[in-house]
């Protein structure tokens, strides 16, 4: 249990009682619980906003949610990692530029981008299977952050923030990585499996970019892979649906 709440004071801003760092070292096989968790609530605000909020506004609060339930910890992320990966520099320079708390101009653009698509997405994530989605996209989204802990390196010699979480090579880190994708291939296995080839491509060539660019992933890059998978996820789910299958 201490594990769960520590994975939970970490991922979102939900109430979960004080950190405990002696616990946050294997807090990471439950990552994926908690997308599952982030989710169920956004299915929750979904169902809110259509019975009692204008529809045209469904899409934009749906984004607003899914940022703020994490306090913009993994939009954080994709800002910076754009910022140090796009800015063609030496690798030192490119982790001391993450590591900068101001936002450039490539993690501006990549912020206004990111929420775009997002916000688009969900605009067009609607009808018979649209839950499915809401719920699915969150959940595998968090298990690219315990997959990428356990099987890259860190770029950082001293381990950066939150290096506690870091535990390559711990395999049973992974139990519960299989459950998001539970839920698209029950509801259709041809688009559960096309979802899962399109989260297995995304992670391997993003991270094998990030390696090597950095010579190993950082708290940021994991964010940034995050938001990417999320939206889309959410993006693949509107079309699934748009297509029948």
């Amino acid at each position: 249990m201490r594990n769960f709440l520590s994975a939970l004071s970490f991922l979102t801003v939900l109430p979960a009682g004080r950190k405990r760092l002696n616990a946050a070292v294997n807090s990471a096989l439950f990552f994926p619980v908690i997308g599952l968790l982030i989710g169920l609530l956004c299915y929750a605000v979904d169902w809110f906003c259509n019975a009692l909020l204008f529809p045209e506004i469904r899409p934009l609060v749906l984004a607003f949610f899914l940022a703020a339930i994490t306090g913009g910890l993994h939009l954080d992320g994709l800002a910076d990692s754009a910022d140090g990966l796009l800015s063609h520099r030496p690798r030192e320079d490119m982790l001391r530029i993450m590591h900068d708390p101001r936002v450039g101009t490539m993690g501006t653009l990549a912020l206004v981008f990111g929420l775009g698509f997002k916000v688009a997405a969900l605009t067009a994530l609607t009808g018979p299977g649209a839950t499915v989605w809401l719920i699915a996209a969150p959940a595998i989204a968090r298990t690219t952050l315990t997959a990428g802990i356990v099987m890259y390196p860190h770029a950082r010699p001293e381990g950066g923030t939150h290096s506690h979480f870091y535990q390559r090579g711990q395999w049973s880190l992974l139990g519960l990585c299989w459950l998001p994708f539970l839920i698209p291939l029950i509801h259709n296995p041809v688009s559960g499996t096309c979802a899962l080839l399109l989260f297995a491509g995304i992670f391997y060539l993003f991270n094998r970019y990030v390696c090597l660019k950095l010579g190993g992933i950082t708290g940021d890059t994991l964010g940034a892979l995050c938001e990417i998978m999320e939206t889309v996820l959410l993006l693949f789910g509107a079309f699934a649906i748009a297509k029948g299958f």
